[in-house]
């Protein structure tokens, strides 16, 4: 499982998480793990529902029939189905349902450490933003002091990578992704989201 987390909210995890899901070539799955901002339902064009069975909780993707969606639960229900829905979790990257991504949420939060700790390696999202990179280098400590592997950066909102920036996280730089009004619809993003799920796929054979 890849966990798509970056310190500050807006820097486009979520849009990153459904982009590399649909550009698996094959099945995928894409999940909220945001709880208090959840929006990859949205994105997706998918109900939310609470954790009540696999056949009710993962939706078929409205624009990839091949990417699965598993929505955050609804409010009444987070504290309920937490344990459930980290067990469920744990149980569909161990499916054939294909790679799973994870939105998750911003911050170093009990929440923003959950799926971390669930995940193979982490993919750190973060903009050109001086703020945004600080919070970025935030996440991936995080994440190395929970014992997971950091596989890259995605720069969003960028045309290049800021210089230096592999050196500032101790990570390679998977890619750059350009600003656009409706990111998932643009062939640059699409492209940009294609050439990184090889190279993640690839370096997990």
């Amino acid at each position: 499982m890849f966990a798509i987390a970056g310190g500050k909210g807006g820097c486009g995890k979520t849009t990153t998480t459904l982009g590399l899901a649909r550009a698996v070539n094959g099945p995928a799955v894409a999940v909220d793990a945001d709880y208090d901002l959840p929006n990859l339902h949205r994105l997706a064009g998918t109900p939310r529902n609470t954790l009540e069975s696999s056949d009710e909780t993962v939706y078929i993707d409205s624009a990839d029939p091949y990417t699965r969606i598993l929505p955050a639960p609804l409010p009444d229900d987070h504290i309920m189905h937490l344990p459930a829905r980290i067990q469920y979790l744990k149980t569909i990257v161990s499916t054939d349902l294909g790679p799973v991504f994870t939105d998750c949420p911003a911050g170093a939060g009990p929440d923003a450490v959950r799926p971390l700790r669930v995940a193979d390696s982490v993919i750190v999202i973060t903009t050109p933003a001086i703020a945004s990179i600080r919070d970025a280098v935030k996440t991936a400590a995080m994440a190395r002091a929970l014992g997971t592997t950091v596989a890259g950066i995605i720069v969003t909102q960028a045309d290049s990578p800021p210089r230096g920036l592999s050196e500032i996280f101790t990570a390679p730089i998977l890619h750059s992704v350009p600003e656009r009004i409706e990111p998932l619809r643009s062939s640059v993003v699409t492209q940009a989201h294609s050439a990184i799920t090889e190279m993640l796929l690839a370096n997990k054979k």
